[in-house]
C-alpha cells in the first residue's frame, strides 16, 4: 500500500510539473543561474499568492506578463503562499538564497532570489 501511495504522489508531482512555462520557455529549460521571484497576495485570499519570475526577460514594466508562470492552458499559476513558489522551484534545481519584503499601497510584496544548484 505505501508503495502504491509513493507511485501516486510521485506521479502528481510529474503531472504538476509538466507544461509550465515562463515566457513561452519551459521552467526546466531557462538558461538563467539567478532568477527572482516577486510574489503578492491576493486580496481576498492572503494565503494564495501570484508570482512573476525575473531573470533578466523583463526590461519594462509594461513587460510584467512575461514574467507570468503559466500553466499548460497558458493561465497564470498561483500558489498557496510564497513558499508554495519556492518550492516549485527547488524542484527545477533552484535554491533559497535571500528574501526581502516590501510594503506597497496595494499590500506586501516578497522578493525572493533563488540559484540553480549546478
Amino acid at each position: 500500500m505505501k508503495k502504491f501511495l509513493v507511485l501516486m504522489v510521485m506521479t502528481a508531482f510529474s503531472v504538476i510539473g509538466f507544461g509550465q512555462t515562463i515566457n513561452n520557455t519551459p521552467i526546466s529549460s531557462l538558461n538563467a543561474e539567478y532568477i527572482e521571484i516577486v510574489g503578492t497576495a491576493k486580496v481576498l485570499k492572503p494565503m494564495e499568492v501570484l508570482i512573476h519570475v525575473d531573470y533578466g526577460q523583463i526590461s519594462r514594466i509594461s513587460e510584467i506578463k512575461n514574467g507570468w508562470v503559466l500553466d499548460q492552458n497558458g493561465q497564470p499559476l498561483s500558489f498557496n503562499g510564497i513558499m508554495g513558489a519556492v518550492n516549485f522551484f527547488n524542484q527545477y534545481g533552484y535554491v533559497l538564497v535571500e528574501t526581502f519584503l516590501v510594503t506597497e499601497s496595494s499590500g506586501l510584496v516578497y522578493h525572493y532570489i533563488m540559484k540553480k544548484e549546478n
